[in-house]
């Protein structure tokens, strides 16, 4: 009884930490894509999309966890815990793509990151932030056994990665 208890605690910390996710999500997306566009910053719009990515993996993640949170069937949470590994597999090789593609942009181009106090500040929380959230979903994921929370931690390390290259 008491391990049930245990892992009805972790999913409901698992859907706090996404609630958190996706509300940061939106909010970095709103503001890198807005601060990107004012600075004609090309880096730091792209930044704001691939916060939308993320976006879209945490809010994933989060339907996944109320599905389990509201003791639904084992076959529904088996079937949506499917589900969202596979949409957050997908994501993270949106983000991976994202990477290469900036990185071959960079050296083809030259392009140096245009100078943004909004775009600098917002980098600087997701540096701080995102390895944070990275490592909190990953014990989550370990104690729930949810290789889709585990993929959405990798999602947030490499957000982390990005920002600081911003």
């Amino acid at each position: 009884m008491s391990v049930n208890v245990s892992r009805a605690a972790q999913v409901r910390t698992g859907v706090r930490i996404e609630v958190f996710t996706v509300s940061w999500m939106v909010i970095e997306a709103a503001v890198s894509i807005g601060a990107g566009i004012l600075a004609g910053s090309a880096l730091l719009t792209a930044f704001g999309l691939d916060s939308v990515i993320e976006l879209l993996s945490g809010a994933i993640l989060l339907r996944r966890l109320l599905e389990e949170a509201k003791e639904g069937n084992t076959q529904r949470v088996e079937r949506a815990e499917h589900r969202a590994a596979w949409i957050v597999a997908l994501a993270l090789t949106l983000l991976c793509v994202y990477v290469l593609l900036t990185a071959v942009y960079g050296l083809v181009t030259h392009a140096q990151p245009e100078s943004s106090l909004v775009g600098i500040a917002v980098s600087i929380a997701a540096v701080i932030v995102m390895p944070w959230l990275a490592l909190v979903k990953r014990r989550i994921a370990k104690r729930i056994d949810s290789a889709a929370l585990r993929g959405d931690a990798a999602s947030s390390l490499t957000c982390g990665y990005m920002a600081a290259r911003c």
